[in-house]
């Protein structure tokens, strides 16, 4: 009789890892069209003999998902291909721009022989780039053509690209386990074969420490000691902390002082500890700036929902690599359930950001998405999807609307703190670059397009009623703050409109209705205009004064629409 194991859900990381099991024993598999392991609704069951040339599929699995080999094989194929092309007049002329910028090419293009070189010489300095951060390829390229070498013959740099490509398909198995070394490191620093002393038979190791014992069921246990991850099997013996857990979840066997008797063993079976190795696999990596983010979605409701939702993640990641990529997987997510449920709603939902270049922990963003709120997301994606590259700088620290926003959406605490935040920043970026510690990526104009987001949100989610103003109205409202601020500017008078707006801001900021309305209608009256009769009005509700006054702002603080669009 064949022995069956079981795997509940648990922990975030833990769940990754199931999440990463299943991936790299089923592949492109969905879980409803296989038959290999079982799915409950919050556990998994398999057959011992599954781990059956698992190593094979772990490591391919690791591979095909850090990529580098293949792009970096790519690369060197377009340079062979694009110094061969230099010697074709026409050819130079059409590739440059792949390798120059316009001004050099415009300054050799009547002079192809120069233009070539100057091409070659750029695909020979990327190629040096590659081979610096590249290190095990750099071991096994030999040596490498100088600069004078192949100015007297492009054809020698051809060759040597060439005899490095054939290399990497003749070793193919050895940069393999090299790559999923490098790649793993990151993720779970030094364990079993990704230890910095080992320089080969990576993948031997892994087998040796991990699928034989398990698969003929060998593993030496502690019988003292019950798994504190599944609390179903004995641990076993010797588990450092850091063997199965990746460091980054805080704790490692160098922090010895947070262990009793400063002992750095762990109580773990060997299934949860390949569990939690398999993690890798559960993650999906986003590229942002210069730096590889790692998202997972937690859901403790079933296996197979937990499943799908990394599933239509990774999706949505491959057809959307810019900011606004959580918009289209919260909407394509809220569509999935609307589909299985009548009425859905998202709950006990969270998304691990994972920032490896910066020490810290992950961040969780926990929320319940109710059927308001999903419905809001839904029905707002265009305008979310508008706000994508806008962000502002703290002290060199990069930050995006976006992100913030939809955070305080799924948190159910967005409110007109963040817009009149927003504008602070905005005019503390106008002051002189010496004074001011703020840059801003947005303007005015965008605020609004938030601020009619807050309001919307307040109304329908918040207050779940129907508003008593329209969109409309609000646009009115930022339309009498850009006339305020035209007739300013042709009496001359610029310079009083941030001061005004600070006054105007810093009422909304404490909800002081009749500081707002005095600033107001003494810089109507200064001015010889009619205070509009909306803010009037808007007395005998304070979403809606709110709404009108920041809308007012947006406007006195903008210029030309167009203008704002080509300074972006």
């Amino acid at each position: 009789m064949p022995e069956f194991i079981k795997v509940y859900l648990s922990d975030w990381f833990y769940n990754a890892g199931i999440v990463g099991f299943l991936k790299i024993l089923l592949g492109e598999q969905r879980l409803d069209k296989q038959d290999l392991v079982k799915i409950g609704e919050n556990y998994i069951v398999f057959p011992r003999s599954m781990f059956k040339g698992y190593a094979d599929r772990y490591f391919q699995t690791a591979f095909e998902q850090y990529g580098r080999f293949e792009n970096v094989k790519q690369v060197l194929k377009s340079f062979v291909n694009d110094l061969k092309k230099l010697q074709i007049e026409e050819s130079c002329i059409k590739i440059a721009p792949k390798y120059l910028r316009k001004p050099d090419i415009e300054k050799l293009k009547d002079e192809p022989q120069k233009l070539a070189l100057k091409i070659a010489q750029e695909i020979y300095t990327r190629y040096k780039r590659i081979l610096d951060s590249f290190k095990y390829l750099k071991g096994k390229t030999g040596k490498v053509p100088s600069k004078n070498e192949f100015k007297k013959d492009i054809g020698v740099f051809i060759l040597h690209l060439k005899d490095v490509l054939k290399v990497m398909d003749e070793e193919c198995e050895a940069f393999l386990e090299s790559e999923v070394k490098v790649y793993l490191s990151k993720l779970y620093g030094q364990k079993s074969f990704l230890q910095r002393q080992l320089k080969k038979d990576f993948k031997k190791v892994f087998i040796k420490d991990f699928e034989k014992p398990i698969l003929n069921a060998k593993v030496p246990v502690d019988e003292k000691h019950i798994c504190i991850s599944c609390g179903l099997r004995p641990a076993k013996k010797n588990v450092l902390f850091d063997t199965g857990l990746s460091p980054f979840l805080g704790v490692n066997k160098d922090a010895l002082n947070v262990f009793w008797q400063f002992n750095p063993k762990l109580p773990l079976c060997e299934i949860c500890e390949l569990i939690y190795f398999s993690a890798f696999a559960g993650l999906t990596d986003f590229t942002r700036g210069n730096n590889k983010v790692f998202y997972f979605v937690n859901r403790d409701s079933s296996v197979e929902e937990l499943y799908n939702a990394n599933l239509l993640l990774q999706q949505v990641l491959k057809k959307n690599t810019n900011e606004n990529f959580l918009i289209d997987f919260f909407t394509e997510l809220i569509l999935l359930e609307e589909q299985q449920k009548a009425e859905y709603s998202l709950q006990n939902i969270a998304l691990i950001e994972i920032d490896l270049s910066k020490d810290i922990l992950p961040k969780v963003f926990s929320f319940n998405i109710s059927r308001e709120k999903a419905k809001f997301i839904k029905n707002h994606t265009q305008d979310l999807k508008s706000l994508a590259r806008l962000g502002y700088e703290i002290k060199d620290e990069r930050r995006y609307v976006l992100f913030e926003l939809i955070g305080d959406i799924l948190r159910n605490s967005l409110t007109y703190d963040y817009v009149n935040k927003l504008l602070r920043f905005y005019m503390s970026a106008l002051r002189p670059a010496k004074r001011s510690s703020f840059k801003v990526y947005y303007y005015p104009y965008h605020l609004q397009t938030i601020t009619k987001i807050i309001n919307t949100f307040i109304e329908y989610v918040i207050l779940r009623r129907t508003p008593m103003h329209e969109e409309k109205d609000l646009w009115s409202a930022y339309h009498r703050g850009k006339e305020l601020a035209d007739r300013l500017r042709t009496k001359k008078a610029e310079n009083k409109i941030d001061g005004i707006a600070y006054r105007l801001v810093n009422a909304l900021r404490i909800g002081d209705v009749n500081t707002f309305m005095n600033v107001l209608i003494r810089t109507y009256m200064a001015n010889e205009m009619e205070v509009p009769a909306m803010f009037i009005k808007s007395f005998v509700d304070k979403n809606t004064f709110y709404a009108y006054g920041y809308s007012f702002i947006n406007g006195l603080l903008s210029k030309d629409k167009q203008q704002e669009e080509n300074n972006e």
